[in-house]
């Protein structure tokens, strides 16, 4: 196995694709996929640091990371449990549109393509209908979060929230 194949097997919620390969090319992972790979935990907004420990390519366990300014080794029972949200064996892995009644429970799979377009097509006719003010967009402090403040800033609308406009200021 490759250094890059085997970077690309650890990723998942806890390593981004450029730690693994960062890691592999710093030796943290051997050729079998085994090894300890720093990161940061995305559980809550905190971040709290991590070391993902890698076995076959596979993150199996996760603890906290001493040298870590903030968590100083720490680790709480969330953050340790955040293996389950990535191998759980009911964690969807693709788009589902809903086909019956709210409520009903009743989805089919749909590509990343429909689904885009689909929630695309829906934003837009908010936009058209009601202005880009009627558009509330939310999101935690992650690695995620520029992305949607970018999409913030191409809609248009004035109205962003955080974990700390919604939770520490309240």
């Amino acid at each position: 196995m490759g250094a890059v194949t085997t970077g690309a097997l650890v990723v998942g919620e806890f390593v981004p694709p450029v730690v693994a390969q960062i890691a592999t090319e710093a030796g943290m992972l051997n050729a079998s996929g085994d090894g300890y790979i720093p990161t940061m935990c995305e559980m809550c907004v905190w971040r709290c640091g991590l070391i993902a420990k890698v076995k076959d390519g596979r993150v199996v366990k996760l603890d906290g990371n001493p040298d870590h300014p903030h968590s100083k080794g720490h680790l709480c029972v969330r953050g340790q449990s955040g293996l389950m949200n990535t191998y759980d064996p009911d964690r969807v892995l693709k788009p589902l549109i809903r086909v019956g009644k709210r409520g009903e429970g009743k989805f089919r799979e749909a590509s990343w393509d429909e689904a885009l377009d689909l929630t695309a097509s829906h934003m837009q006719r908010i936009k058209d209908t009601y202005g880009p003010e009627a558009m509330v967009f939310s999101s935690t402090h992650n690695l995620s979060q520029v992305q949607f403040e970018n999409l913030l800033y191409a809609y248009g609308s004035p109205n962003y929230g955080t974990q700390r406009s919604l939770c520490f200021n309240a």
